[in-house]
């Protein structure tokens, strides 16, 4: 019938190992403080405004509606 045949296919190569675990950490209690202290201090700079103000019955204070100004004119 048929003169050609299909050649069979390579062999599938090994799959590569598994790459080596990760070290655990070891954070030094100095170093966690110290990110702590830095977290802290950078909420306290951003003030009231990058609090939430809000409660179950809507805004706790009055909106902010003073006066405009154009800029540059």
């Amino acid at each position: 019938m048929g003169k050609f045949k299909a050649p069979k296919p390579a062999p599938l190569p090994e799959p590569p190992p598994p790459p080596p675990e990760p070290e655990p950490r070891k954070t030094n209690e100095a170093v966690r403080k110290a990110r702590r202290e830095e977290v802290k201090r950078v909420n306290s700079l951003r003030g009231d405004r990058s609090t939430l103000l809000t409660g179950p019955s809507g805004l706790m204070k009055e909106a902010n509606t003073g006066t405009t100004t154009l800029l540059g004119g």
